[in-house]
């Protein structure tokens, strides 16, 4: 369980990488010319924010100094910890390595947002992955009831068409007597059309156990997931909002979105 909600976390990370379409993470003031940016105040503004999206994202596969960001398509995700407890199951599994393949495949679906509220910030964007391939080495504990689940090994999971929504909400700030926005949160709820999941050793010295445990959570991926939902969406949150803020914060809103 803990499994598939750890390998999920860093496919949802790496996809931060397309959100800088308006944003660079580093870099010179001035943005590079292929990044498009749109007029805040016309009419079909988040239609154009969508087809900025949807062009950029493959410039960024193979990464930009420009802007500062690593490759998306093949990403490297150095490592990343998820916890679980939910009556009497819990545990903890700590992935590293992770490569992620298909992030660039994207299809950006729309965008909705709220740019000229003087206090708050809200942005929505519909996204589309027809399928994202993870791999990568894992070590994970926990306990269902009083029995002892532990195991080190190598993981591989496959998503098909993966349908989510980011939902980014923030507060305007004041800095060096600029303008600049400060996500509060950036929540999402993907939904998975299918899912196969790998990993090797998870329990430690009985393959027995492993194909058994592999053969449920491919049987009945659905209801772990929605168990697992929630718990993850707070991670998201969390690191998502981190990486987010310091793009945000390091430009100025009217650099971001400008208004002709």
């Amino acid at each position: 369980m803990d499994l598939r909600s750890a390998a999920l976390l860093p496919a949802w990370l790496l996809l931060l990488a397309a959100a800088a379409a308006a944003a660079p993470a580093a870099g010179p003031a001035e943005l590079p010319s292929y990044v498009e940016l749109c007029d805040r105040n016309h009419p079909e503004r988040d239609a154009c924010y969508a087809e900025s999206l949807q062009r950029l994202l493959p410039i960024l596969a193979n990464g930009s100094q420009e802007l500062g960001l690593a490759a998306l398509d093949p990403h490297l995700l150095p490592e990343m910890l998820l916890q679980y407890k939910q009556g009497q199951v819990a545990g903890k599994m700590l992935i590293r390595n992770t490569r992620s393949i298909g992030l660039t495949s994207a299809q950006v679906l729309a965008v909705r947002s709220n740019l000229n509220d003087s206090n708050k910030f809200h942005m929505e964007v519909d996204l589309y992955f027809p399928r994202i391939f993870m791999e990568g080495d894992y070590k994970a504990q926990g306990k269902i009831v009083v029995f002892p689940i532990e195991g080190k090994g190598v993981y591989n999971i496959s998503l098909t068409g993966v349908s989510t929504t980011w939902n980014l909400t923030g507060t305007h700030i004041k800095k060096r007597n600029q303008g600049y926005v400060r996500l509060d949160h950036f929540y999402m709820f993907p939904e998975v059309e299918d899912m196969k999941v790998y990993a090797s050793n998870l329990f430690t010295g009985n393959e027995d156990f492993n194909r058994a445990a592999l053969q449920f959570a491919n049987d009945f991926w659905p209801v772990i997931y929605e168990e697992l939902l929630p718990f993850a969406n707070e991670a998201w949150d969390k690191v998502m909002r981190a990486s987010a803020n310091k793009v945000f914060l390091k430009f100025p809103f009217d650099t971001l979105f400008p208004a002709a």
